[in-house]
């Protein structure tokens, strides 16, 4: 977990850099249908800690 923050914070904090993050994170569970929830809960959060 530290290092995707540490990686897509190295983008520049971006959602780009943090989307890429997310899929990284869905590719070491290998699971689609966690990715698919993980989604809308990532962006919820990573709205709030922006704002």
């Amino acid at each position: 977990r530290d290092y995707i923050q540490k990686h897509y914070l190295s983008r520049g904090g971006s959602l780009q850099g943090a989307i890429a993050g997310l899929q990284h994170k869905g590719l070491i569970y290998g699971s689609e249908q966690g990715y698919r929830l993980a989604l809308p809960l990532f962006a919820l959060w990573l709205c709030k800690r922006l704002s």
